[in-house]
């Protein structure tokens, strides 16, 4: 997804990620670059860096564009779908997670304790 844009380092990605409080193994956030890349979502070439060893520059390819659209239709899907249940139990009386809690209200059916 941070892909989008222009190519970007594994490193990069893995520090834009991390800034979005998505903290993946580093390890893992490779091997899934490779497999993005034998599935042809992605493309990546090794560049020599000014210090240091080379690097592995990724980009989205066509295909793995459309893909990315794709997931973001599903994702909006989604998300319209939980705001019509939020608001549906807004419009009920229900309270979101992030309200402040209320004090319980007694239920007549409940015997008050002696």
């Amino acid at each position: 997804m941070l892909l989008e844009g222009d190519a970007g380092y594994g490193y990069d990605l893995r520090r834009e990620l991390d800034a979005r409080e998505l903290n993946i193994d580093p390890s893992a956030l490779y091997r899934t670059l490779r497999k993005l890349e034998r599935d042809g979502w992605v493309q990546s070439r090794w560049m020599k860096a000014t210090t240091g060893p080379r690097r592995r520059l990724y980009k989205l390819t066509a295909a793995g564009r459309r893909n990315l659209d794709e997931i973001a239709l599903v994702i909006k899907a989604r998300r319209d779908v939980h705001d019509a249940f939020l608001s549906a139990h807004a419009a009920v009386g229900g309270r979101h997670a992030d309200e402040p809690d209320a004090a319980p209200e007694e239920d007549a059916a409940t015997p008050a304790a002696d």
